[in-house]
């Protein structure tokens, strides 16, 4: 059973004793994608309004070109940036529970895994992207396997396997997509310190989300929930 409560009471006692670890994480899954996404999409933004005028487009087409470019430019980012990053956080954060300590340079130590996260998180967005082009409500409901797979990556899955078993877990406990989308949502509010502060809010809402993730395969004292291997 998912107790949300411990979930963020113990993601909030894991920042305090380790901040400087929680900010690198949010610095390499927030700010510094967004930076990279919106400097590739400043530039292909400008040489495809060149190109449109040139070729006389269609201003609607246009603007739909460039935004599926900024959606492909989005999904390489965060595959080959924010996946590999967010699995050796996982991955640290079972280190902590084995009591060792760990530091935000061994974020970068994300080799191992980095080809399997980047693999699951993209064909994760793909499945999204489809959830959402059929009435939006699908994609949200498949949302939460972005983080999930990455989560069993981390654990040593490869990229289906992790995808497979994340959609297993949304099928026998539903309730884990609502948890997710809460403890996104509540770490949004991160956006309204002048959008800094979701640097430090979103890394907690990871905790949060790996200790959902130890509830449900019971590794938290709980039992696992039905269907549920790891």
């Amino acid at each position: 059973m998912i107790d949300f409560g411990k979930c963020f009471t113990f993601a909030i006692d894991r920042f305090k004793a380790n901040p400087a670890f929680y900010i690198v994480t949010g610095l390499f899954t927030l700010l510094i994608p967004c930076i990279i996404s919106f400097g590739i999409n400043f530039v292909v933004g400008f040489m495809l309004a060149g190109i449109s005028r040139a070729l006389n487009m269609n201003l609607i087409i246009a603007n739909i070109l460039v935004q599926a470019v900024g959606v492909i430019i989005g999904i390489f980012v965060s595959s080959l940036i924010v996946a590999p990053v967010l699995a050796a956080f996982f991955r640290d954060m079972e280190s902590e529970n084995k009591g060792e300590n760990v530091q935000p340079a061994s974020l970068i130590n994300c080799f191992g895994t980095y080809t399997q996260a980047a693999v699951a998180y993209f064909i994760s967005y793909i499945i999204v992207l489809i959830g959402t082009l059929f009435c939006i409500i699908p994609g949200i409901l498949l949302s939460p396997i972005l983080t999930m797979s990455i989560f069993f990556v981390s654990r040593g899955d490869n990229s289906m396997d992790a995808i497979k078993k994340s959609l297993d877990i949304l099928k026998s406990n539903p309730m884990t997509i609502l948890y997710t989308i809460l403890f996104f949502l509540i770490a949004s509010v991160g956006l309204l310190a002048c959008c800094i502060g979701i640097v430090v809010t979103m890394p907690i809402a990871y905790a949060a989300f790996y200790k959902m993730m130890k509830q449900i395969l019971g590794e938290d004292g709980s039992p696992a929930s039905p269907e549920v291997h790891a």
